[in-house]
């Protein structure tokens, strides 16, 4: 943590709840990050809180980091999560701590609350099928500097659905909408029937907060980072590749695959790239992998040869800091030489991250496939996006980035 010298002592959690305090301070502290609570910092809890007034988790998080942070003039890192239900079309949202009342506070008590939300989810699902009741459980952590500029943002998900009665309300170790939840991929518990050690594992909070923790630890990486190298790939990147995918095969939706490559595969898939015409570039960043691109067919019939497809994925580490917008430009920019017109991207529905990089990049939608794909009990609908290299295209060099993936070409 050198580049935390101008903000001394430990890194502010925006929180005073005890329960979320000792989670995330025992997670920081695997990763050897000292943290504090609002209330063991001097004059901490005579902040005023902040008006939420974001409409997503992520602009919320971000608010509340800068306001403590500029009130403490420390790091600071803030959280704001929710339950998203596809049937309620991302209902409740940010207002799912008061959405019984549509986000107002109403004074009564947490019990009270939790009653009246799960009554009224309830409620809105009645006859829908168990399986359009998919809902995934949402965390963002946000960390801002001393002067309130923003410095990360994680993201942390748990997949499930929302049971139907009698099945549901069940178990008694959680609070809010757990004892609805049934966590995917088995579908065979409600969140609140975990044991808090499960729970703590596997929570959208715990993933949000360990990706946090591991930027936080890294050397420079709370600071301003120094710009990611691109080059082309090398078999002695193919594990830092793999970390990076593996984490979307196994727990995300932007590539369909749901079984990690065998050692020999990886090898495999690296070599059937033809570095001249559908190149593997990687980003790199302090000796790590940051995120990786490449480029590859979109059909092996011969007609279709101008035609690419292209992949980026970046680590949560080093997402927010123009890693994946640099990898896109330098497959951009290579790929009018390697005979290559037409660029297309795939992007999964419930990434719309992804969805304004490929924009703010020239790509245009041109359809959606309807329904396609099913992961984590949730059918998938995906946007397909194109770019012609004849046209004038956006600049590639901004630092903006949101950090996340488009899909795998199936």
């Amino acid at each position: 943590m050198a580049r935390e010298a101008a903000s001394p002592g430990p890194v502010v959690l925006a929180t005073g709840n005890p329960h979320k305090v000792a989670e995330l301070r025992a997670i920081f502290a695997r990763h050897g990050v000292s943290v504090a609570p609002l209330t063991e910092v001097p004059g901490g809890a005579a902040i005023p809180e902040p008006r939420e007034t974001g409409t997503t988790f992520e602009e919320n998080a971000r608010l509340k980091a800068a306001w403590y942070a500029r009130h403490t003039g420390r790091l600071c890192v803030a959280d704001d999560s929710g339950l998203e239900i596809d049937a309620l079309g991302g209902r409740p949202g940010v207002i799912s701590s008061h959405y019984a009342s549509d986000g107002r506070e109403t004074g009564i008590g947490r019990a009270e609350r939790d009653s009246a939300n799960n009554r009224r989810v309830l409620r809105e699902l009645e006859g829908v099928a168990p399986e359009r009741r998919t809902a995934r459980f949402v965390c963002v952590m946000a960390l801002a500097g001393p002067d309130g500029a923003p410095r990360r943002v994680t993201r942390g998900v748990l997949h499930g659905r929302i049971g139907v009665p009698p099945r549901v309300p069940a178990g008694a170790n959680g609070f809010g909408y757990d004892p609805l939840f049934l966590v995917a991929p088995e579908l065979a518990r409600t969140s609140a029937e975990l044991s808090a050690e499960e729970k703590n594992r596997i929570s959208h909070r715990a993933v949000a907060a360990e990706a946090m923790a591991r930027a936080l630890a890294e050397p420079g990486s709370a600071g301003d980072a120094d710009r990611a190298t691109v080059r082309a790939a090398t078999p002695a990147d193919l594990d830092g590749i793999f970390a990076i995918y593996d984490r979307e095969v196994l727990h995300g939706t932007s590539t369909f695959e749901t079984e990690p490559k065998t050692p020999a595969q990886r090898t495999a898939w690296l070599t059937e790239h033809d570095p001249g015409r559908y190149p593997v570039l990687v980003a790199e960043t302090q000796g790590r992998v940051a995120g990786w691109a490449r480029l590859q067919p979109w059909s092996t019939r011969c007609a279709y040869a101008r035609a690419a497809e292209n992949s980026v994925y970046v680590h949560p580490d080093f997402r927010g800091r123009g890693t994946g917008r640099l990898l896109m430009g330098e497959l951009i920019r290579g790929a009018p030489a390697a005979g290559v017109w037409v660029i297309l991207a795939r992007v999964v529905e419930g990434n719309p991250a992804s969805l304004r990089l490929h924009e703010a990049l020239g790509f245009e939608t041109i359809g959606v496939m309807r329904r396609v794909g099913e992961k984590f009990g949730r059918v998938l609908d995906v946007r397909l996006l194109d770019l012609h290299l004849d046209k004038p295209a956006p600049a590639v060099s901004s630092p903006s980035d949101p950090g996340t993936t488009p899909p795998e070409r199936r």
